[in-house]
């Protein structure tokens, strides 16, 4: 079961990072996102290997799951409305999605795992057809040097350990000094760095700065023999599958906190209605965006702190 946990992990670690990670990380530390990233990784390192979380099932995790999941949910219903489904309302586009997550967390866990299983295989082949199309196009000379402030730097490594942890810490128990998610957090590293080197090897910071899903537009150079185009809402599916995997991973750990199963039926629906609120209320849309670091990082650090001292409480 470890190994299984582990790859769906290789996906927790990088859906977050949709819509806004990227963005912000590259717009903050210009182009030495790499520092950042490398500071953001050692801090998730020592976060992932030392800290031993002994979950608690109860209202108090209920809603801190809730937070996070309301938030993935307003990044993927928005994504999915500007890029693929632009004359559809947000609401329309709720309902599959619903109904697919109930589908799914009313089966056994085990489901969730083969899927990641059989995902990780497809997520990697397409990544690297992408990668393998989209090289012409680097152009190293992006790389201008611009004068970076230091804390620039170094919020954008906390932001990243934000991101590609948050999940992982709040879903992982008994797993202290475990090498093997070490593993899968630095091959999920390697394929972001990837990620921002090209979009800053292509577009360069000007036009970082102002696009808006870059990570989605890269993809719409992609083309084969040069006549068969407009790939990128194939393509982009790693992305989407990414934060959907998220997404039924964080719901199903609310619904491992419940007495009664069944009650996540209810659950879920109520996670969709927040965040429809939160879609038609643009102020509060651009609000969460702003202070995801927040948003995420103090929700992860309360349920680390509660959990761990629980944990320690017990021992006494």
């Amino acid at each position: 079961m470890k190994k299984e946990w582990n790859i769906l992990n290789f996906f927790n670690m990088q859906g977050l990072f949709l819509a806004i990670g990227f963005s912000k990380i590259l717009i903050s530390s210009k182009e030495k996102f790499l520092f950042s990233i490398l500071i953001g990784y050692i801090l998730g390192m020592i976060l992932l290997y030392f800290l031993d979380i002994k979950k608690k099932n109860n209202i108090f995790n209920i809603i801190l799951y809730s937070i996070i999941s309301v938030y993935a949910l307003v990044i993927l219903i928005n994504m999915a409305s500007t890029m693929y489904l632009n004359l559809m309302s947000k609401s329309m586009i709720s309902i599959p999605l619903l109904l697919l997550m109930l589908y799914v967390l009313n089966k056994k866990e085990i489901v969730l795992y083969r899927v990641s299983n059989i995902m990780i295989v497809v997520n990697i082949c397409i990544y690297l057809f992408a990668l393998f199309c989209l090289l012409p196009y680097f152009d190293i000379t992006n790389f201008v040097y611009t004068h970076t402030k230091p804390m620039n730097i170094l919020t954008s490594g906390l932001n990243y350990t934000i991101l590609s942890t948050s999940i992982v810490l709040m879903t992982k128990e008994n797993q202290r000094k475990d090498v093997s998610i070490l593993k899968t957090y630095t091959l999920a590293t390697i394929f972001l760095i990837i990620d921002c080197v090209m979009i800053y090897g292509i577009f360069s910071y000007p036009l970082v700065e102002v696009v808006r899903y870059p990570e989605y537009v890269l993809l719409k150079k992609i083309s084969i023999g040069g006549f068969i185009q407009n790939l990128e809402n194939l393509i982009s599916f790693i992305w989407l599958f990414n934060i959907i995997i998220s997404l039924v991973y964080l719901t199903n750990s609310i619904k491992n906190c419940l007495p009664n199963k069944k009650i996540i039926n209810l659950i879920v629906p109520i996670l969709f209605i927040f965040a429809s609120i939160v879609n038609k209320y643009y102020v509060a849309m651009l609000t969460m965006y702003k202070y995801e670091p927040f948003i995420l990082g103090i929700t992860s650090l309360v349920f680390i702190i509660f959990n761990y001292n629980f944990k320690k409480k017990n021992h006494k």
